[in-house]
This record gives structure tokens, sequence and C-alpha cells, in this order.
């Protein structure tokens, strides 16, 4: 996914949300990962709400993004 990320996406330009369930130590984790790599405009992390988790399972780890 990193690496993905990496070729695709305007890093200076891009808002990221780093997005999880239940497993914010790894959101984190992820979002320093996206700060090194990366060097975004701006990173949040935010926790998906029990409806969205309901559908995904209680493990989900992500990543979404706005290039303006």
């Amino acid at each position: 996914m990193m690496g993905w990320m990496q070729k695709h996406i305007n890093s200076q330009c891009a808002v990221l949300i780093c997005f999880h369930t239940h497993h914010e130590q790894e959101a984190v984790h992820l979002e320093k990962n996206i700060k090194r790599l990366l060097s975004p405009g701006e990173i949040y992390i935010s926790e998906l709400t029990p409806v969205i988790g309901a559908h995904t399972g209680p493990s989900v780890l992500g990543v979404a993004w706005w290039q303006g």
C-alpha cells in the first residue's frame, strides 16, 4: 500500500486520514510511516463509526485521501 501511495499521490497537496476500528496504536504507526515516506500536507487519525464497523468487521485499518 505504501509503495502505491508513493507512486500515485502528490503528497505535498494531499490530505490523508488513517482510519481504524479499535486499533488506534496501529493507526498511529501507519500515520508515522506515512509522514516519514510521503510528508503529506495534512494527516489525521479517525476511528470509524460502529455503523461502518458493522460492515467491515472489527479489525479495519486503512487510508483515505483528498488531493487538491
